[in-house]
């Protein structure tokens, strides 16, 4: 299918795609930094899973 490879979700998955979603809506829809938004979405997933 469109040559997409099958990723593996584990119990993370989750808190992981809603931390970059919600550093894309920053960015979208509250004009923020691309740079920042990452960071902190990197930051948040780190605090989250506990690394």
């Amino acid at each position: 299918m469109l040559g997409l490879e099958p990723f593996h979700m584990g119990p993370d998955t989750g808190t992981i795609g809603a931390e970059f979603l919600n550093a894309l809506v920053d960015v979208e829809q509250a004009g923020g930094d691309p740079a920042t938004a990452w960071d902190r979405a990197v930051g948040n997933i780190r605090t989250a899973i506990g690394q």
